[in-house]
């Protein structure tokens, strides 16, 4: 629902902004209340439409996010320390939106043709039917596919779609090579990491 109202919005006007997605979304709950009001427990939270208009405006921001790499500084931060500090000898990295920086590839590998690809999606596909496959040659495939995988992924395809395309990306093998190669970064240890800096504060925040 939330793909065909943004849809919908983008081909009336692309210059759309939070006070555009609040008034659609004001409107749904006003017409649907029972199936898109903010409601807990038979109390309406806040206006009653905010979950809406975040979900309209996180879809907006995913359309509109740009394919054109931006420069952007790394940032070093330590583990005791909330301060973002950038070392003078740090270079800029040239990163996609939200931390990529191979958000969106324009060029096959070389060596390699739309087919190619095909005929190794189909090599994966296979693979994960097998009780027991080979993890490098799967972490090889992957590696060798990222470009279509993005490519299906920025075109917008459901998850469903998605899954049932790239077998290996909802296991961890899969996603682990994806994640390295569109951020640059392993998968394990970003996420380790971050347990380590944000963890107990997520747990005070939660409990």
């Amino acid at each position: 629902m939330v793909r065909i109202v943004i849809s919908e919005m983008m081909q009336k006007s692309s210059s759309i902004g939070k006070r555009g997605t609040t008034e659609v979304a004001k409107k749904m709950v006003a017409k649907y209340p029972k199936s898109l009001q903010d409601v807990i427990e038979g109390d309406v939270i806040g206006p009653g439409y905010h979950s809406l208009v975040k979900q309209l405006q996180n879809r907006l921001e995913n359309v509109k996010r740009s394919t054109t790499p931006k420069i952007r500084k790394q940032k070093h931060r330590s583990d005791d320390s909330d301060t973002d500090e950038i070392p003078p000898e740090q270079k800029a990295a040239v990163q996609d939106t939200y931390g990529c920086i191979n958000w969106n590839l324009k060029f096959l590998p070389f060596g390699e043709t739309p087919e190619s690809q095909e005929d190794k999606k189909e090599k994966l596909k296979k693979l994960s039917q097998m009780k027991d496959p080979n993890p490098e040659e799967v972490k090889q495939l992957m590696e060798k596919t990222f470009y279509t995988q993005r490519k299906d992924v920025n075109q917008g395809k459901y998850i469903k779609d998605l899954l049932k395309e790239w077998p290996f990306w909802f296991q961890e093998l899969g996603m682990a090579v994806h994640f390295k190669k569109l951020t640059g970064k392993e998968l394990k240890e970003t996420f380790t990491q971050n347990l380590e800096r944000n963890g107990k504060r997520l747990l005070n925040y939660m409990s």
